[in-house]
């Protein structure tokens, strides 16, 4: 079986080398229809996005409207798995990606969008309390399987995971019925929005959720306890 290999520092110089399995990182996406960046119904998506951003000021909807801001964004030369985006993307608010850099990304665009929400909003990092640079679409799972959700809603994660394909980890930008459209690195070597069934997914994480419960900052100036969560969503 091919292994991938990350080769990432650790103290004092020294290295640590993480040999994963091909299913754990997804290989470029080509799945569901793929909006023109420019086209009007991206462009209806994307103003919807940034209303429901600008009024809820949440971390969910906040994390789609940052990642629709790199629409269109492409890997140069494609396939390589770079760029001046890409590599931007990659190597994430900490900058902690740098070992990652010409990996598959679609799962550090996710994670890239949400950590960009919280410092824009002025709410802790999401993640701190997960030692991963969740570049896994399989850590996703592994981390936040108890905050599976039900039904997708915008701002969640939506993650395709150990169907016998490659992974691929989007975010919910848009629920249409039984139609989603999904914000997503490694689409297509681009920054893209697309649109599926709800089927094309086997787990929607809620990670504002998450972000909530594991905040050492319970008050609710955190802006965490604002909003949806698992409690209070009626299904």
């Amino acid at each position: 079986m091919k292994l991938w290999h990350i080769l990432a520092a650790a103290g004092g110089g020294g290295a640590l080398l993480l040999a994963r399995s091909a299913h754990a990182m997804t290989k470029n996406d080509t799945t569901g229809s793929t909006l023109a960046p420019m086209g009007p119904e991206a462009r209806a998506v994307v103003a919807e996005a940034r209303e429901e951003a600008a009024e809820k000021k949440t971390l969910g909807p906040k994390a789609v409207e940052v990642l629709l801001r790199d629409l269109g964004a492409k890997e140069d030369p494609p396939g390589s798995n770079r760029g001046p985006v890409i590599d931007r993307i990659i190597l994430g608010v900490k900058k902690d990606g740098r070992g990652l850099l010409g990996k598959p990304w679609c799962a550090r665009a996710a994670r890239w969008a949400y950590d960009k929400a919280a410092e824009e909003l002025g709410l802790p990092p999401p993640f701190a309390s997960i030692k991963s640079s969740l570049a896994l679409v399989s850590d996703w799972k592994k981390y936040m399987k108890d905050y599976e959700l039900r039904a997708p809603k915008v701002g969640a994660a939506a993650l395709r995971v150990d169907q016998g394909k490659s992974n691929h980890a989007t975010i919910v930008a848009r629920v249409l019925g039984d139609d989603l459209y999904t914000v997503e690195g490694n689409h297509k070597h681009a920054v893209a929005l697309v649109k599926r069934k709800k089927s094309a997914f086997n787990l929607f994480l809620d990670v504002e959720a998450f972000a909530r419960a594991k905040s050492k900052d319970k008050s609710e100036v955190s802006g965490y306890l604002v909003g949806t969560s698992l409690l209070t969503t009626p299904w």
